[in-house]
């Protein structure tokens, strides 16, 4: 039997998967607030994108496969196009490798340089959602927060632990929803700084069926509510997680803090 949890007025109705909760210090987690364009010139001018997609096969079969979307979108040049596409694609395989690292290739400059194999996909991810975020005007909840209620699937396994008041981080990029269609939705989130997502119809565009909102790897939360459910046949004792937004900490720019002095 599934439990509820009340919500900002709504329920959050939960079913999923023992991982401790935490503000996921060995992540990812860059803003680029400072050095945006240093950044994409590593890209644009620079061979940073190319030495990642050679050094990484499926990297390489990803983007290959993404630049085929031919969608246009206001603020957003190919390669972010092509980035969303890789990252929002149906076959999760690449994505989900992607995550992995992204969580675990951040707790200092030195690891984030040298093992981190996706700074160009992580830069142009976290620019997209910038860029989307400014042409969404009406992005905005009843408070005119520009804040979203949205349901995903936390993908960890065992059951998660933490308390309530918790602060939190996922520690890579999410795809959620913002409606509860599914089951297997154990996250519910208000993300103040995730953005709806372009409509793509193409078949080499985003597939994710669903998943309209992308939330960032850097945006911090406060667990808001924990709950107990028993499966159907009384095996298991799963944890229904909500947060709630907090204010993201402050990144430095690594890529660019070493190569090219940028600093905050």
């Amino acid at each position: 039997m599934i439990s509820n949890v009340v919500y900002s007025s709504q329920q959050c109705q939960c079913k999923c998967d023992e991982e401790r909760l935490d503000r996921e210090p060995s992540s990812v987690d860059d803003r680029y607030a400072t050095c945006r364009e240093e950044m994409m010139g590593n890209i644009t001018n620079g061979d940073l994108l190319s030495r990642e997609l050679q050094a990484d096969p499926s990297f390489a079969d990803a983007w290959l496969e993404a630049g085929s979307c031919n969608r246009t979108v206001a603020n957003l040049t190919k390669l972010h196009i092509t980035a969303l596409s890789v990252y929002t694609n149906e076959n999760r395989t690449f994505p989900e490798m992607f995550d992995t690292d992204t969580r675990s290739f951040g707790p200092d400059v030195n690891v984030y340089r040298r093992y981190f194999p996706y700074k160009s996909l992580h830069f142009l991810l976290t620019d997209a959602l910038r860029l989307l975020r400014a042409g969404n005007e009406a992005e905005s909840d009843q408070e005119g927060t520009g804040c979203l209620l949205v349901y995903t699937r936390s993908r960890r396994s065992g059951d998660m632990q933490g308390e309530v008041g918790d602060p939190v981080r996922i520690g890579h990029f999410i795809l959620a929803s913002t409606r509860r269609y599914s089951a297997s939705f154990d996250l519910t989130i208000r993300t103040c700084h995730g953005t709806i997502l372009p409509q793509f119809t193409s078949l080499h565009c985003r597939s994710y069926s669903g998943l309209n909102v992308l939330v960032p790897p850097y945006e911090l939360f406060r667990v808001a509510a924990l709950v107990k459910i028993h499966s159907e046949y009384g095996k298991h004792n799963n944890t229904c997680k909500c947060f709630r937004k907090m204010l993201p900490k402050q990144t430095n720019c690594p890529y660019n803090t070493a190569i090219l002095n940028c600093r905050q």
